[in-house]
């Protein structure tokens, strides 16, 4: 009887086990996913900025100072994207969504920063 209840509580642990790998697995192909439309989104972002910066390198006034506050803008923008993130993915530390959550943030916030810039133009 205790040998039977003993097997039965291998075979549990063994498929809790197995179920955990595959969580973890699906975990990870979210986040390279993820991470590949991050990296996608900032080069889109990042040409965004740069048809501004072209946009404004052409105009007649204030030229040196747009552009100035053009480039102190994106750096600020950054670091605010990077805190932002960290904040709203509070309730997320030290779990496996943590970098999930962030990646996810992150791609927002660039995406928002891309359609400032279209606007602008």
């Amino acid at each position: 009887m205790i040998g039977r209840v003993f097997l039965i509580y291998l075979a549990l642990i063994g498929l809790a086990h197995a179920g955990l790998e595959q969580e973890i697995e699906q975990q990870q192909e979210i986040e390279n996913q993820l991470k590949l439309e991050l990296d996608k989104q900032i080069k889109i972002t990042k040409q965004a900025y740069q048809d501004v910066m072209d946009f404004i390198s052409d105009a007649p006034m204030n030229r040196d100072e747009q552009m100035k506050r053009l480039i102190d803008a994106e750096i600020e923008w950054n670091v605010f994207i990077e805190k932002i993130c960290l904040l709203e993915g509070i309730e997320s530390i030290n779990t496996r969504a943590e970098l999930a959550n962030k990646l996810q943030c992150m791609l927002k916030r660039h995406k928002e920063k891309e359609n400032f810039y279209k606007s602008i133009i």
